[in-house]
This record gives C-alpha cells, sequence and structure tokens, in this order.
C-alpha cells in the first residue's frame, strides 16, 4: 500500500474543508485505508472517537466487498447507507483508499455527486 506524503494530506484536507460548506448537515468526513486506518478526517462533533469510527466503517465495507464477491462476483465502486435521519456514503478512492461522507441532512443524490468530485480529487493528488 502506498503511503500518503505530507503535501497529500495538505491537498486532502483541503478537499475535506472544501466539502464542509457544501453539504448541509455533514457530520464527518473521513478518508481511511480499507484496512481502517485513518489517514484524515474533517469530524463534527469532537467526542467522536476518529479510530474507533475509521475500523467500524473499514469493517463495513470489508463485509460489504465479501458479499458483493459472492452475489454480484463483483467489487462495489461505493456502499450506500441511507436511512431517515441520514446518509453515509462510502466511495474508493484507489484500491487502498476509500472517502466516507456522514451527513444528516443533504440530499443522496447531492452527496454521491460530491463524493465522486472529491474521490477524483483525492485519485489526482495521491497519482
Amino acid at each position: 500500500m502506498r503511503t500518503v506524503a505530507d503535501e497529500d494530506l495538505a491537498g486532502i484536507e483541503a478537499v475535506l474543508e472544501g466539502l464542509s460548506g457544501e453539504i448541509e448537515g455533514l457530520l464527518a468526513t473521513l478518508v481511511l485505508t480499507r484496512a481502517g486506518l485513518p489517514i484524515c478526517s474533517k469530524l463534527i462533533k469532537e467526542d467522536v472517537d476518529e479510530a474507533y469510527l475509521s475500523a467500524s466503517l473499514g469493517t463495513l465495507l470489508s463485509v460489504t466487498l465479501e458479499l458483493s464477491d459472492k452475489v454480484f462476483l463483483h467489487q462495489p465502486s461505493r456502499v450506500i447507507v441511507d436511512t431517515k435521519l441520514g446518509s453515509m456514503i462510502l466511495r474508493a478512492v484507489t484500491e487502498d483508499i476509500l472517502i466516507v461522507l456522514i451527513s444528516k441532512k443533504q440530499h443522496l443524490g447531492s452527496m454521491l455527486l460530491l463524493i465522486e468530485y472529491a474521490a477524483h480529487r483525492i485519485a489526482q493528488l495521491l497519482s
């Protein structure tokens, strides 16, 4: 797995910061490894444990990938959890890195557009 250089990290932080002004009701944005190790995050609530959230999201992704591989014989590009209270989207950036948006109010379609843009920008930074 490729490591993230300091200049790449600064660029990722800028992308996440830009999302905070675009998404209403944003609770968190995270960039993490597929294994659930945090790379960078912007958490709105200070009492959220970044390491626990990242590990939990890594587990969710791992289970989803395994199920998708067995059912569809294919890997998904994103995982969406949509509830009455909010939405969470996990999106692959590279083979080893993903971005996650968690929001209470934003329309799911708008979140999908924003996460696609953010994933593309981060992938460019890491290439």
